[in-house]
């Protein structure tokens, strides 16, 4: 008796659990069908104000609060035509970081990142038939390898994610070039979302098609920890030591200010 008693207490604790998730969860849409320069520049702002809930500002930028033992969610419902017919899919955005953890099909078919939070499974609960895990990593190293693609020469614009939507939408997983597919579509979600919420310079190249190939996107989406603190520990508005970073054509670019910099930032992540 008292063993069942305590997994119906379990259970109710699960079920309490998973309502919060959900209704801690909050949904923005974007319409690839009809998305405009302004309309994804509200998106973004958006997914920020969303994200730096309870954070603190330097020197006029947003850093994320500190990350909390439960991670909270925002989805992305992206919508575009298949025929002549809406698809769907929601793409889970982790709060505490901005990184993609996984995404759903209108078909109810769930992917998720093996390095993805414990309860990031439940984000889509109800609305799931089939559950897979992504057979490649949510790191750089591993999505380019698998896209075949560097992000200097990537790109982001969202006819190129219709396409790849498009391509990797109901595909069997048993296709030879499923996970080719389905790393270019996690790429272009992962510029196109996470990191033009991090970096204002990011959600400009979506917007206006920047210079290819562009060096100073993949140096400042990998220095986003080491940016963050040296702005956080700025001293006067000058950086100590300098960033070193680079600009489009590669050449080396050293950033002792603030004021080089700022423009180009969304949110900072949070660091002690």
């Amino acid at each position: 008796m008292a063993g069942l008693l305590s997994l119906m207490l379990s259970l109710i604790w699960i079920s309490i659990r998973l309502e919060k998730i959900h209704a801690e969860n909050p949904v923005l849409q974007l319409n690839l069908e009809s998305v405009t320069k302004s309309s994804y520049s509200r998106f973004i702002q958006q997914l920020r104000t969303l994200a730096i809930v309870d954070g603190k500002m330097y020197e006029g930028v947003w850093m994320l609060p500190k990350p909390n033992n439960i991670e909270n969610y925002i989805i992305v419902n992206i919508s575009t035509l298949k025929g002549h017919s809406l698809i769907h899919i929601d793409v889970g955005i982790n709060k505490n970081n901005l990184y993609v953890v996984g995404y759903r099909e209108d078909s109810g078919r769930a992917h998720f990142f093996s390095g993805a939070p414990e309860n990031a499974q439940y984000l889509f609960q109800g609305q799931v038939s089939k559950r897979y895990q992504i057979r490649f990593g949510s790191d750089y190293v591993s999505l380019e390898a698998t896209a075949h693609v560097h992000r200097s020469i990537l790109s982001p614009s969202f006819d190129k994610l219709r396409d790849q939507l498009l391509r990797v939408y109901a595909l069997d997983v048993k296709n030879r070039n499923f996970d080719y597919y389905q790393a270019n579509l996690v790429l272009l979600l992962t510029q196109i979302i996470s990191e033009a919420a991090r970096f204002k310079y990011v959600q400009s190249m979506v917007i206006n098609d920047g210079p290819i190939p562009n060096y100073k996107l993949p140096v400042l989406e990998n220095n986003w920890r080491t940016i963050s603190r040296r702005f956080k520990n700025s001293v006067k508005k000058t950086i100590r030591p300098p960033l070193e970073l680079s600009y489009p054509n590669n050449s080396r670019w050293e950033v002792t200010q603030v004021g080089q910099l700022k423009n180009d930032l969304g949110v900072l992540t949070y660091v002690e």
